[in-house]
């Protein structure tokens, strides 16, 4: 009975340690992209580069002119 209570305890410690292990993140690979106005690393989103420290923000594309109505045929 104590042989079956020391094996439940050595699975749980060793799920714990498993939990704790660091996780690889492959946004790391890519060369980092760094604020201009702060120099702290920038975060790499769907369309943008944001500086979590400053708030500074680079646009990946231009943004649609959000003045002009669309055009299209109706």
């Amino acid at each position: 009975m104590a042989e079956a209570k020391k094996a439940e305890v050595k699975k749980a410690e060793a799920k714990k340690a498993e939990a704790k292990a660091p996780k690889k993140i492959d946004a790391y690979k890519q060369p980092a992209k760094f604020c201009s106005k702060c120099g702290a690393r920038m975060g790499d989103h769907k369309d943008r580069f944001a500086c979590g420290k400053c708030g500074y923000t680079e646009w990946k594309q231009s943004k649609p002119n959000a003045g002009q109505a669309n055009k299209g045929g109706a």
